[in-house]
């Protein structure tokens, strides 16, 4: 669980201060070399690994590396993990909160050694620990269509219950329930019905009623039926709202209220894998993933919220808005260390499925 504290040390810092860390941080692993290295990293496919490529892939190549992919999702890298038995499949993995558990507990992963990531000083200390580091942070969200709801009379929602209304049926997706991006709407469905993590039900029938358009089996679905005209708010992540802005869609992006709490933000890690065969090269890459460069082109082509302090004291001060008028991206650590946290200490993969799909098809 991410204390409030992490959020509020993000601007303790002072620009010259960052800018001096981030130098220091670069000159001492520039001096690295990685000829004949190559490291296999499983991440998104798509905008995310572009990112990669174009920022710390090609440092790496000028250093004589050489990246290779095994893209997917969170879910497939833990199932190729299981299969091979401990195994070499990757070097290092993107992580999520709802399946940590059974990475540590199967062993998967192993210690990263914080004295090789000198742009941890960047990350407030409760974004890592000995396994794990924040990378990104993206806010679960409601992206709408603001023409659509103005024409049609239907008010701009302030929580996920709103997207209950006779004229939003079948025009609202959802990540499908085996994603992490789908848990959100159940959880915040659950509390706006009188439910919670540990009782997820109410939940799970007033996303019936929704009468939802469809479950998403790829996020990047959700913005071509926005932009087909056929869905008007897709429940996902705001960084597909700070896309369709930049395409000059007609959206705004709402970050729903949760028991009281404005904003759900979620944060991704990178593991390192227990069956890596290059631990200094993917050292040098999880310090190059957390740095201000990479950070930023992130923020850029994904909307994402950076972890590295510089990073994001210089994005806030110019945020994409949305054609609501309102900012697309919470960029206020005050308003992320107050915002609402899922306890996943209830979550049950196979309890949850079970229920969603008693719910959805008995």
């Amino acid at each position: 669980m991410i204390r409030k504290s992490m959020f509020r040390s993000l601007y303790l810092l002072g620009a010259a201060i960052l800018a001096f860390s981030v130098l220091s941080a670069t000159s001492v692993v520039a001096q690295k070399r990685f000829d004949g290295v190559t490291l296999t990293v499983a991440t998104f496919p798509g905008a995310w690994r572009d990112a990669i490529i174009k920022v710390t892939g090609a440092k790496f190549e000028a250093l004589g590396g050489k990246l290779e992919w095994t893209p997917g999702s969170t879910t497939e890298f833990l199932q190729q993990a299981i299969a091979a038995r401990g195994g070499y499949v990757f070097d290092v993995v993107e992580v999520v909160e709802d399946l940590w558990s059974k990475w540590q507990g199967g062993g998967f992963v192993q210690k990263w050694d914080h004295s090789k990531l000198p742009n941890l000083s960047q990350l407030d200390s409760k974004m890592y620990d000995d396994y794990r580091v924040a990378h990104w942070i993206v806010l679960q969200s409601i992206i709408y269509n603001v023409d659509k709801f103005k024409e049609n009379g239907i008010p701009v929602p302030k929580k996920y219950a709103d997207l209950i209304h006779p004229k939003l049926k079948k025009r609202v997706v959802s990540r499908d329930f085996t994603n992490f991006t789908g848990i959100y709407p159940v959880v915040g469905l659950a509390h706006d019905f009188g439910g919670s993590e540990s009782n997820i039900t109410p939940g799970l029938k007033a996303l019936k009623d929704m009468d939802v358009h469809s479950f998403l089996g790829l996020s990047s679905q959700g913005p071509q039926l926005m932009q087909a005209g056929g869905v008007w708010a897709s429940m996902i992540h705001a960084g597909w709202g700070v896309r369709l802005i930049k395409a000059g869609q007609p959206v705004g992006v709402v970050h729903p209220e949760v028991n009281g709490k404005k904003g759900l933000p979620t944060l991704g890690y990178i593991a390192l894998s227990k069956a890596s065969k290059n631990k200094e090269a993917a050292h040098w890459l999880m310090n190059e993933l957390i740095g201000a460069e990479q950070q930023e082109e992130w923020y850029n082509s994904s909307g994402i919220v950076p972890v590295n302090k510089a990073t994001l004291t210089k994005v806030s001060s110019s945020p994409v808005m949305g054609k609501d008028g309102n900012p697309a991206l919470m960029l206020d650590p005050a308003e992320l260390a107050n915002a609402f946290y899922v306890d996943y200490s209830h979550y049950d993969a196979k309890a949850w499925n079970e229920e969603f799909n008693k719910i959805f098809f008995e």
